[in-house]
Order: C-alpha cells, then sequence, then structure tokens
C-alpha cells in the first residue's frame, strides 16, 4: 500500500511506502524544486539542498523537482519536510505517522490518500 502526500496549491504529489530502510519517497514523486522557508541551518533543509545538488530531486518546471530514485527517510517527518520545502506541521505529520502505523498493521487507511488536507499549503 502506498500513502501519497500531496499539495494542490503547489502541484506536489509525492507516493510514499513504509520499507526496512523506512518512509521512502518512490521515484516519480514531486517535490519543492527550493527549499521555502530561511535556511536557519535546518537538518531538512541541508537533506533537501542535498538531494538537489547530487541529482536525486530534478528540476520538473520552474517550482517543481521530481524524485529520479526511490529515497528513504528515518521519519515521515523528514520526508514530508523534503516533499514541501519547509518544516512541516503536526497535523501533516499526525496523517502520515497514523497512515504509516496503519499500512505497517496491514489495514486500510481513509487518511492514505492523504496528508492532502495540509494547512498552510
Amino acid at each position: 500500500m502506498h500513502l501519497v502526500l500531496r499539495s494542490v496549491k503547489y502541484g506536489i504529489r509525492a507516493r510514499a511506502s513504509l520499507t526496512d530502510q523506512g518512509f521512502t519517497i518512490l521515484k516519480e514523486s514531486t517535490a519543492q524544486l527550493c527549499w521555502r522557508q530561511s535556511k536557519y541551518l535546518s537538518g531538512y533543509a541541508k537533506m533537501h539542498e542535498k538531494l538537489v545538488a547530487d541529482g536525486t530531486i530534478i528540476r520538473k518546471d520552474e517550482r517543481l523537482g521530481r524524485f529520479v530514485k526511490d529515497v528513504a527517510f528515518k521519519s515521515p517527518s523528514a520526508a514530508a519536510a523534503v516533499v514541501l520545502g519547509r518544516q512541516s506541521n503536526r497535523c501533516t505529520d499526525g496523517k502520515l505517522k497514523r497512515a504509516a502505523n496503519r499500512t505497517a498493521l496491514g489495514q486500510r487507511d481513509p487518511v492514505a490518500e492523504g496528508a492532502s488536507g495540509l494547512r498552510g499549503c
């Protein structure tokens, strides 16, 4: 079962799954090309910058990037931050964590097509 993180406002649609390596954003998912917040030495900002610099996230258009391979993150928060190009809020993290937990238990989650109710996006 795949989880979907999306922001209609920004045209982002990232598919993810739970793997042995962690919370994995799947190849062809879209993400913000540039970090949208000031770079106040955020670990997530550095992670985003590294993925763009090493070609893991490539330019799709002027605003969006595209993952060229699957990328594992240690947490749903890290994955959401990199995809959204900003620190993610607790509402988003909570939806992703609940969806991930239900997926791990083999349950269907109505929110899994979700975290689409992103506040501030």
